[in-house]
């Protein structure tokens, strides 16, 4: 027998709680018996980076193996927004461009290795009603769960894996200056970004518009929660089962770009254009949590921020994704 929270919460934030007893019988309580792949159909992201906005769909999955090693693979699409491609793809302009114009393209490969991997007891909180009411001026919402003592698994991982990333950019203003163009038939002919009013090749050069490639390493640690906890109750509000069952990782990075380049540029005289510049960081970081959703509801979401390597001014970044994950056992090694 437990006591039963009950809160109303509106956006006045009015708090309101009272108590009665609830009778319940744990169903599993097993943080160490999880599925060990997990595959998330997110058809919501959001990446807001300076250098390039982009919203679209994403793919992720998640393969445990052995209690030790974890694998993941992440692939983004910016089906709905690519705001540089957006902005260029179809405006008639002078400046000299790559062939072809691509949206931004996301790819992540990594690997995580278990070096702490502990259970302890901790009382969980079970969600047993939920309602939500609408008003003219304030969101009601009204939860009741109980508290019920359970099973919380913590995992500490050593994390690394590689990134890559093709986008778009269109750089303007003092930053361009850095970037210099090289006649990839005449090495001895070349112009300097920046200069407003000035023509190479019948071609504005005030611009720089081209796309970025980036092959990012990362190395760096995190953190796993697991619950796994369902009960039956006899609280007539409350469903057949109730539960706690989810993941949490929290993860920070130090990122590492071995390689940055820039695809070649076409003036409209019809010359090819090699571009460097020497305005770029090769280090960045970022940070992260997640949450996954085990039992009948597999919500999931996850956000990340940081700085991404690349040309020294507008690096930061924050990332937002939902759906839903699917949990399934597969077998690895007969």
């Amino acid at each position: 027998m437990k006591t039963l929270i009950t809160f109303s919460l509106v956006m006045s934030l009015t708090l309101i709680v009272h108590s009665q007893s609830v009778n319940y019988q744990i169903v599993k309580d097993a943080p160490d018996s999880i599925k060990n792949l997990y595959v998330s159909i997110e058809p919501g992201y959001v990446d807001g980076w300076f250098t390039n906005t982009t919203a679209g769909y994403a793919l992720k999955a998640d393969l445990f193996f052995k209690d030790k090693l974890s694998f993941s693979f992440d692939i983004r699409r910016p089906a709905y927004v690519d705001m540089n491609y957006a902005v260029n793809k179809d405006v008639p302009t002078d400046i000299p461009e790559p062939k072809p114009l691509k949206k931004m393209r996301y790819a992540e490969l990594g690997f995580q290795l278990n070096i702490s991997d502990k259970i302890k007891n901790k009382d969980l909180k079970v969600g047993l009603y939920s309602d939500i009411t609408y008003g003219s001026k304030y969101t009601f919402i009204y939860s009741e769960y109980i508290m019920v003592p359970g099973k919380l698994r913590n995992i500490t991982q050593l994390r690394t894996g590689i990134t890559y990333i093709n986008t778009f950019i269109d750089i303007d203003d003092d930053i361009a200056k850095d970037f210099t163009a090289i006649n990839v038939n005449n090495s001895n002919e070349t112009f300097t970004y920046g200069v407003y009013g000035m023509d190479v090749d019948n071609s504005s050069i005030y611009n720089v518009e081209t796309m970025m490639k980036q092959a990012i390493l990362n190395a760096g640690i995190g953190f796993k929660k697991i619950t796994n906890l369902v009960i039956t109750t006899d609280y007539y509000k409350a469903g057949n089962f109730s539960n706690n069952a989810k993941m949490f990782d929290f993860y920070g990075d130090i990122l590492f770009a071995p390689v940055i380049t820039y695809a070649n540029v076409f003036t409209l005289g019809g010359k090819e254009w090699k571009l460097e510049t020497n305005n770029y960081k090769r280090i960045g970081w970022r940070a992260g949590y997640s949450q996954r959703l085990f039992y009948k509801t597999k919500f999931t979401y996850r956000f990340e921020m940081g700085q991404r390597p690349g040309y020294s001014a507008n690096r930061l970044y924050a990332f937002l994704s939902v759906g839903i994950s699917i949990p399934s056992n597969v077998k690895i090694f007969k």
